[in-house]
């Protein structure tokens, strides 16, 4: 379960700053029960970890999220050597004509049914995979 992910939290680093505690305690109260760095009570984070059918397309998927993460997570930045470096394990450069229409499509499918809202809860699980 955690191993794809593992891998994207590898591409985005999470800067510990009082900003992002300050940026919580802005979110209605329910909200913050379930903003942990725990799969079980973070439901956004238990179904973001789950993998695609298609390895191609997890790693599509895990590039993006990570590249999402790192632009819009308050303190996050993406670690380009660590993205590279997940990017030639995972065989992205390999990924072409049928096997990365196939992968897109499937990422791409994933994506539609992104919920962009759940973002604030995915920052805050981030943090879980780092260690």
């Amino acid at each position: 379960m955690g191993r794809i992910f593992k891998s994207l939290i590898l591409l985005v680093v999470i800067s510990a700053s009082s900003a992002v505690g300050a940026a919580t305690e802005s979110f209605p109260a329910y909200w913050r029960k379930t903003m942990t760095n725990d799969p079980s009570t973070n439901f956004y984070l238990a179904e973001t970890l789950k993998p695609l059918p298609n390895k191609d397309a997890e790693t599509l998927k895990v590039l993006r999220l990570s590249l999402i993460a790192g632009n819009l997570c308050l303190g996050a930045a993406v670690d380009r050597r660590t993205g590279e470096a997940y990017l030639q394990r995972a065989g992205y450069d390999r990924l072409r004509g049928k096997a990365w229409d196939e992968a897109a499509f499937l990422a791409d499918d994933w994506f539609k049914y992104f919920n962009y809202r759940s973002l604030a809860h995915l920052c805050a699980g981030i943090d879980y995979f780092r260690a």
